[in-house]
């Protein structure tokens, strides 16, 4: 369950996407993956930075890490958005295999 201030904070970030002309796809996608993080952070948690480390933990063990760096981005452009861009999350380095032909 989302608090008023998630709430209002949803309609500022929002609109903050819509300046930046963001794509009504991306746009959905990045609040499906704030609504994420706020269903893992259960009603009236403060957001910490020790809480967004073990978010990104929480998704590391859940999704695959394309998808763990997806909603990292998201969820950074909603730290921006509040005053919170000091507590970004690092991506998840991910190693590409190269395969050579012989």
């Amino acid at each position: 369950m989302e608090t008023t201030k998630n709430l209002e904070n949803m309609k500022l970030f929002e609109s903050y996407l819509l300046e930046k002309e963001n794509a009504p796809a991306t746009i959905r996608k990045y609040k499906t993956d704030v609504h994420t993080f706020f269903r893992y952070m259960h009603e009236n948690q403060e957001i910490t930075k020790e809480c967004l480390i073990q978010y990104k933990n929480w998704l590391i063990e859940h999704y695959a890490l394309s998808s763990v760096n997806s909603m990292l981005v998201a969820l950074n452009q909603y730290l921006v958005c509040i005053g919170m861009e000091r507590w970004k999350l690092r991506r998840v380095k991910t190693q590409r295999k190269i395969y050579e032909e012989e």
